[in-house]
């Protein structure tokens, strides 16, 4: 015979409903749904994603990332004057330390209580809370060098970990980066092409509008002098090429030399479609998901 609540529904109904309920909100927030689901890690798992954890986990993130404007060395001045040279503020060594250490040990406690909600098999498989655990030892080992070099440590390694904890604990940003991920390859190669392209107009230029060598018995001074000026050699021809591409501006146009009109119309016609591999509808599925 079943026990029941006072309200007459089974326990195992309402374990049920509490279930669904949170593996909704799962789906609505793109949340992992590879967590434990027994009473008392749903109980964890709910006091995870409350408000107080929610806010107190952005705290110390937001606390993390503003201590560099005043840990040594600091980048805050009175002025934005540099004429000035105004002496930057410096707190005695071991405040600003604390505080990180305070909110280190906040993430700290966040990561194991979901791990807690996984369960060993499942964080096995979560690479990014995994690396949180990798991370830790590290940090606190660059937080000790700096204390015990009496926080004069100008390289810090820990301030490079930050923002793993920011991306490792938003699901918006982790999609974000999988979408780059997927895209950069691609993106890439469309890059190649382009720069392939630019290096053969610019040879192609250089060959077209070499300068003019007179006969050694002329006499006259027009020696030298290149054909265009805006292909005198690799480097401007290459930027001059650079800017006709990727803007709408035309500094040729009303040239009076035809064969540099010309180069710089053939030029700036070119158009590279993307190749046929190129996925676009990448970011807009990320933005409607």
């Amino acid at each position: 015979m079943t026990t029941e609540r006072l309200d007459g529904e089974p326990p195992e109904k309402l374990l049920l409903e509490r279930q669904a309920r949170i593996l909704i909100e799962d789906a609505e927030n793109h949340r992992s749904i590879f967590h434990k689901l027994d009473v008392q890690s749903l109980r964890l798992y709910e006091f995870y994603y409350s408000p107080l954890v929610y806010w107190t986990r952005q705290i110390s993130l937001a606390i993390l990332f503003l201590l560099p404007f005043f840990e040594w060395p600091s980048s805050l001045t009175m002025s934005s004057d540099m004429r000035l040279q105004l002496p930057r503020p410096r707190l005695p060594c071991g405040i600003t330390e604390a505080i990180e250490a305070v909110c280190i040990m906040t993430l700290l406690v966040d990561s194991i209580i979901l791990a807690f909600t996984f369960g060993k098999k499942s964080l096995l498989h979560n690479p990014w809370l995994l690396g949180r655990f990798i991370l830790f030892p590290i940090y606190m080992i660059d937080w000790t060098v700096s204390l015990g070099f009496g926080c004069n440590e100008f390289y810090r390694i820990r301030r490079f970990l930050r923002p793993y904890f920011l991306i490792s604990g938003s699901q918006m940003m982790k999609k974000l980066l999988k979408c780059i991920r997927r895209t950069l390859p691609k993106l890439l190669s469309t890059l190649f092409l382009l720069l392939c392209w630019l290096v053969s107009a610019t040879l192609f230029a250089l060959c077209l509008f070499a300068p003019m060598h007179p006969p050694s018995h002329s006499t006259t001074s027009t020696a030298d002098l290149p054909l265009s000026t805006s292909f005198p050699d690799f480097y401007t021809s290459m930027f001059n090429l650079l800017v006709l591409l990727t803007t709408a501006n035309h500094p040729d146009g009303k040239s009076d030399r035809f064969w540099s009109i010309v180069m710089f119309r053939i030029s700036s016609s070119n158009s590279m479609p993307p190749p046929p591999n190129v996925d676009l509808h990448l970011f807009s599925e990320f933005i409607i998901t």
